[in-house]
């Protein structure tokens, strides 16, 4: 089991150049990237995507890579005459006008976009710097799943303590139930003697029977107690086995959970069955939150 919730960094270099990567994860329903390069870089994001999607299933990603040039090329400047030409003769009428200073300096064109331009064969990205990126990705991924599953293991503990309160609850809410029904029919016969001696009217076996029959069909919460069995058995199974991505279905597991107890709290009479079904429905809500950061 992993968390969705997870941070890596890792950095490598070759002889050109030196490659930084942050990687930083969170909740999402789905495997959402997101890479930001130089824009040198721009057309290796999907190796870096294809790289992410191998290690992780679920969860925002979001990659940060920063590229330093190692080698002493010095740049090459380009001018772009024309362009400086044209700036030339219009501070020259300026300055006939008085408007301005007819000075012109390398500083002041460096100011003017497009005039000045530098180029270096160090930016050029070869193959084996496309590697070195890719496996500087990995390594950063080794960390976020370390801390994944770190955080996953945290998350199983509170999982497996929750799962076992509910199952608690389960019990107790099975047993009152039963009590309940086994005493219905005296429990009905008080009631309807305390009203025939009011009437004076004579008792009818077969109706107190079909009665009892009716308000037991009324009340039965078997099907509704067995499927909650089922799904805390699922449920367990889930948290405690080596699947690494269960993170929907253990979602999936508490919505059917919740459902099943809203069912029994819908069908109870009884106040105190009703406040431990309510009590239950407090727990399966935290399971549920716990659950979203589940890869």
């Amino acid at each position: 089991m992993q968390s969705m919730t997870g941070f890596g960094r890792a950095s490598g270099e070759n002889q050109r150049l030196r490659v930084e990567v942050s990687i930083r994860t969170v909740n999402h329903r789905h495997l959402d990237v997101t890479v930001r390069v130089p824009e040198e870089l721009r057309e290796l994001e999907s190796s870096v995507r294809k790289v992410v999607a191998e290690s992780l299933t679920r969860g925002r990603v979001e990659i940060r890579v920063d590229v330093l040039y190692l080698n002493s090329d010095e740049p090459e400047l380009e001018v772009e005459e024309a362009a400086v030409a044209s700036l030339r003769a219009m501070i020259d009428r300026l300055a006939d006008k008085g408007l301005i200073n007819s000075e012109l300096s390398f500083i002041d064109l460096l100011k003017v976009p497009g005039t000045v331009r530098t180029s270096s064969s160090s930016t050029t990205f070869e193959s084996e710097d496309a590697q070195l990126l890719n496996q500087t990705v990995g390594g950063a991924l080794e960390g976020v799943v370390a801390a994944r599953q770190t955080e996953g293991r945290n998350l199983r503990g509170v999982l497996e303590r929750l799962g076992g309160e509910l199952s608690a609850v389960v019990s107790a809410v099975e047993a009152e139930w039963l009590g309940v029904t086994a005493d219905l029919p005296e429990r009905l016969r008080a009631r309807v003697d305390e009203v025939l001696e009011a009437t004076a009217a004579p008792l009818d076996e077969t109706r107190l029977a079909q009665e009892v029959a009716i308000l037991a069909e009324r009340g039965d919460v078997r099907e509704e107690l067995d499927r909650l069995r089922s799904h805390l058995e699922h449920f367990g199974d889930l948290v405690g086995g080596e699947g690494q991505a269960v993170g929907k279905r253990l979602d999936f597991l508490a919505q059917e959970i919740f459902r099943e107890l809203s069912t029994l709290a819908a069908k109870f009479r009884d106040p105190e069955a009703v406040q431990r079904v309510i009590d239950g429905k407090l727990v399966c809500e935290q399971i549920r939150e716990q659950v979203q950061n589940i890869e």
